[in-house]
């Protein structure tokens, strides 16, 4: 039981922490940005939250689940499988996106100046490293090691 309450910690700590961290750099950016900039900065962040669920359907979070269930050659089987799906799905995805940002911007945010573009741009690449750490992590959490979490 002692490994169960030392993992809740550090799983529980990995959760809350940057939570919190979050809550309190609120005011500071809207202290010293802009209104525009921030809600910017909160659109960015909608959408770092939902194109990887779009991107990867969250086969990574089926990791867990069958990780006991199979073991050596078909364990990694499973889990290259998962990757490449990801990494393929991911890379059309976000390539897709790229290639036409203003169009999916004009679509979806018609008030967005272009000048912000590229921040977009940026948050995709941002989004596919996501997508590939959530795969990673899972693993790591379906390992028990909370510390490396």
């Amino acid at each position: 039981m002692n490994k169960i309450y030392k993992n809740y910690i550090f799983y529980v700590l990995s959760f809350i922490v940057p939570q919190l961290l979050g809550f309190f750099l609120y005011p500071i950016y809207s202290y010293y940005i802009s209104s525009e900039s921030f809600g910017i900065y909160a659109l960015i962040n909608m959408f770092i939250s939902f194109i990887p669920l779009t991107c990867t359907f969250s086969l990574h979070s089926s990791i867990p689940r069958f990780y006991f269930e199979y073991t050596g050659l078909k364990l990694q089987k499973y889990l290259s499988s998962i990757l490449f799906f990801i990494l393929i799905i991911s890379s059309i995805s976000i390539f897709l996106i790229y290639s036409n940002i203003s169009w999916v911007l004009n679509l979806t945010l018609p008030s967005v100046s272009s000048r912000y573009y590229f921040l977009f741009q940026l948050m995709l690449f941002t989004t596919f490293f996501n997508v590939l750490s959530s795969f990673f992590m899972n693993i790591i959490r379906s390992q028990e090691k909370a510390k490396i979490f």
